[in-house]
């Protein structure tokens, strides 16, 4: 832009250098009335021309850059909208897997649960029979490990007496 401002400039300039130019030697150089403004019609009239000439092309650049950012920037929209849908169905994506996960850890957590449920209602079971707490018809999974419980007392440690003796 920096580049169409110093072109802008400098036809400005230019046409203003020409204009002020044209009419110091017009005034300055030796005519009849009628000749000098002849002469000054045609020159301003050419002058306009060019001047108009010079509006038209800095128009149609003008629209031209125009036109090209409305187009880029409507490509950038079309991108960014289609960035921001595959965004949109990715996050539904993975809100999909993380529920179907949490269900997955929710039902295995139930299961463990439900199963060591389970042993210890058959450990307790087992202890319970062991101790002649339970009738004799209840069944024992002999494959359980079982509480091995003693109705002696522990034994004193003699180690002491082994030592005075």
């Amino acid at each position: 832009m920096a580049n169409n401002e110093e072109g802008g400039g400098f036809v400005t300039g230019f046409l203003f250098g020409g204009v002020i130019g044209f009419l110091v030697g017009i005034l300055t150089a030796p005519r009849a009335g009628n000749e000098l403004r002849a002469e000054l019609m045609e020159r301003t009239h050419h002058f306009r021309e060019q001047a108009e000439i010079m509006a038209d092309q800095a128009r149609l650049r003008a629209e031209g850059f125009a036109s090209d950012a409305r187009n880029r920037a409507q490509h950038l929209r079309e991108q960014a909208s289609t960035v921001a849908d595959q965004a949109r169905d990715q996050a539904h994506h993975l809100r999909e897997q993380a529920g179907s996960i949490t269900d997955q850890a929710r039902q295995r957590a139930e299961g463990f649960a439900h199963e060591a449920r389970s042993r210890a209602e058959q450990l307790a079971a087992n202890a319970r029979h062991r101790l002649g707490l339970e009738h004799e018809s209840e069944e024992v999974d002999p494959e359980e490990p079982t509480i091995e419980v003693s109705a002696e007392e522990p034994a004193e440690d003699s180690s002491e007496e082994t030592k005075q003796a």
